[in-house]
């Protein structure tokens, strides 16, 4: 719990900088993060775990005694410099095997959760950052587990009280065009058993495969359409949320019913999709940000 209490306040005081270096011509188009950037991925924390915690307790898990003494500041603060200049060549080196590796995991942890329902795929969860954030000093792993489990459901309503309205119509037609498709087909091997598994559309592609595409797509385009009838009291559901999470920036206070809100909560409850879009493509930025 030692370690864990460090990272949790190294997080809480903002002490990281998880910005990435952009160029000078880029950060001119807006590129640049806000703040010391929120970004935090798998392969980031695994780096900064291996080259803060490593370095600062030893096999006992306790502090060094090299830390407690103020003359050795400057040994410490080179010795760091090294360390992460040794993780970000090594990342550089075999990014292209972490990235394989990578999505290897993904697709075999993910697979049955999204093969039986594939609407999940376009939920949300809490980030890597936002759980360091959240989590409290000395809190068991399974009473931070439960607390996060419990606001899903205030915070998924939450999101929708403030819902995109071109990406509700882009979903409505998608799932539309994928519903029509999959109806005439399914209508076809109605009258027609034997175009189920014989009739190809495309070479080697049957009707049976096709409705599977077209039933997968529909089921995931309704899962990011939201209801109609919800009703709206974002600062309710958002009072709700933070009694569970127990997380509330100072600036918040009295704006919780604002777009704002919503959107820096938005930041740090974020869609899957876009969480392992961040995965892959820190695994080439890790490096910079070391």
């Amino acid at each position: 719990m030692r370690q864990e209490n460090y990272l949790i306040a190294l997080f809480n005081k903002e002490l990281l900088d998880l910005r990435i270096p952009w160029p000078a011509a880029l950060q001119r188009f807006g590129v640049e993060e806000h703040g010391k950037g929120k970004v935090l991925t798998q392969a980031l924390e695994w780096n900064l775990r291996f080259c803060l915690m490593e370095y600062l307790f030893d096999q006992h898990g306790k502090v060094r005694k090299v830390f407690l003494k103020s003359q050795n500041r400057a040994v410490l603060i080179e010795g760091l410099k090294r360390r992460f200049i040794f993780l970000g060549i090594l990342n550089a080196i075999f990014a292209p095997f972490i990235v394989l590796y990578f999505l290897m995991y993904s697709f075999f942890r993910y697979f049955e959760q999204y093969h039986k329902d594939p609407s999940s795929i376009g939920g949300r969860r809490y980030t890597s950052y936002a759980q360091w954030k959240i989590r409290e000093f000395n809190e068991l792993p399974h009473i931070f587990t439960r607390r996060l489990d419990e606001s899903y459901p205030a915070a998924n309503m939450y999101i929708g009280q403030f819902p995109n309205e071109k990406s509700r119509l882009i979903m409505q037609f998608v799932a539309f065009i994928a519903g029509s498709f999959a109806a005439v087909l399914f209508l076809a091997t109605v009258l027609d058993p034997d175009l189920f598994l014989n009739f190809e559309i495309t070479p080697h592609r049957t009707v049976f495969f096709y409705l599977g595409v077209f039933g997968a797509i529909l089921t995931v385009a309704r899962g990011m359409v939201l209801e109609d009838n919800l009703v709206f009291d974002p600062e309710m559901l958002m009072t709700e949320v933070i009694a569970y999470t127990h997380y509330m920036p100072e600036e918040w206070k009295h704006q919780l019913h604002s777009k704002k809100v919503h959107q820096e909560f938005g930041e740090i409850f974020a869609m899957k999709i876009l969480i392992f879009a961040q995965e892959l493509i820190s695994v080439v930025l890790t490096p910079f940000v070391l």
